[in-house]
């Protein structure tokens, strides 16, 4: 079934991101506010030297440049950089845990 257009109003944005959404899939969406939200999370960390423990130098560079690579569009490149970076989030949590409980 073909999506359906809408009428566009130069002047109203509104009507512009209806078309947008009915055109795009939401799981598209959803995967784009994922990569989102980890490349922020890991520019966060990186920029902040900080993530459940003081980061090294090295570290705050990988997490640079994975950020970079998951707001890549290509999937090739952002595809292992997310499982990396989903990773290196889990390590830091469980290096974490086993301070806190050891």
């Amino acid at each position: 079934m073909a999506p359906t257009i809408e009428r566009i109003d130069t002047g109203c944005a509104s009507n512009l991101m209806r078309v947008l959404i009915s055109l795009t899939a939401p799981g598209a969406l959803l995967g784009l506010l994922a990569k989102v939200i980890l490349a922020l999370y890991l520019l966060a960390s990186a920029l902040a030297q900080f993530d459940f423990m003081r980061l090294k130098y090295w570290d705050s560079a990988i997490r640079f440049a994975l950020a970079a690579m998951i707001m890549s569009a290509n999937p090739w490149i952002f595809g292992p950089a997310v499982l990396v970076g989903l990773f290196i989030c889990a390590r830091a949590r469980l290096i974490h845990i086993q301070k806190v409980e050891g």
